[in-house]
């Protein structure tokens, strides 16, 4: 009986140990993904379902927005006042249209940065936290490296273009695997919508614009949870959204997408892939 035991609990040993290093078969030759880089994981352990190009080298456009939320959120009062600078009114690409002296909270201003993906907001709450978008760039380093995000380097709160800005589908699936930990983080990028308030009357409806969270849209996805986009003319078409179904999350990467049909489909393509590849293991005991 006590050999029986003791083969019974090695045996449990490998299982399980087998379990963490290959939980997943990755046999990926029935799965077409176009972006130039993806992949597909599981966040509570990184465990890496799916790559196509994960740790080369993308510029992620405003999926940078993510890593930007996460510091202001751990490092700022959501009701603290931000006055806007010149340059964050008058920044370039996509913007909420915050007026230059004007005050907004932090938690309003997060709305912009992730529902309307405003490179004003960017700009504003970088520069509240440091005092200038380069010492931010400081900051999302560090906590980028932090996470885990190794092959990463920022210089901007925005992802507005620089060619020392870059990451790689892994880094971000990191950085997206991290800030749904945040459940603030978590609430704003699922809202459906937010008004924006100044102190001088103005203010601001914005919408999400996370397609796979439209009801009636062409690729709404039941399980998704939230997702940020981006797109600059060198970095293309870019996406990171997480998907629940079960209480098994995923988290999924698409960079340097030809078209937003493109990176939509592929992330759709890797969940789907992902929760038809996922087994749960039940030991008994006999």
């Amino acid at each position: 009986m006590k050999i029986l035991f003791k083969i019974l609990i090695i045996s449990l040993f490998i299982n399980i140990f087998l379990f963490k290093i290959y939980p997943y078969s990755l046999n990926n030759s029935t799965l077409s993904i176009k972006s130039k880089s993806a992949i597909l994981i599981t966040p509570q352990n990184s465990d890496v379902i799916f790559e196509k190009n994960a740790y080369e080298k993308f510029y992620p456009a405003s999926t940078t927005k993510i890593l930007t939320a996460i510091i202001v959120l751990e490092t700022l009062d959501l009701d603290e006042r931000v006055k806007v600078s010149k340059k964050a009114s008058n920044i370039n690409g996509t913007k909420v249209g915050l007026y230059a002296g004007g005050f907004y909270t932090v938690e309003d201003l997060l709305y912009g940065l992730l529902l309307n993906s405003g490179n004003d907001c960017a700009i504003a709450l970088a520069e509240h936290v440091c005092g200038s978008e380069a010492t931010f760039s400081k900051l999302m380093n560090r906590k980028a490296h932090s996470i885990g995000a190794h092959n990463s380097n920022f210089v901007n709160s925005s992802g507005l273009h620089d060619d020392d800005h870059y990451t790689c589908a892994y880094d971000l699936s990191k950085i997206l695997g991290y800030a749904i930990k945040n459940k603030k983080f978590v609430e704003i990028s699922t809202s459906k919508s937010h008004k924006i308030l100044g102190t001088n009357g103005d203010f601001f409806n914005i919408c999400n614009q996370n397609q796979l969270l439209l009801k009636n849209g062409k690729y709404y996805y039941k399980h998704a949870l939230l997702g940020k986009t981006g797109f600059t003319t060198p970095a293309q078409y870019t996406f990171a959204a997480s998907a629940r179904n079960n209480n098994i999350d995923l988290i999924a990467v698409a960079l340097k997408a030809k078209s937003k049909d493109e990176y939509l489909q592929d992330i759709i393509n890797l969940f789907d892939y992902g929760f038809s590849k996922i087994k749960k293991i039940h030991i008994t005991s006999k």
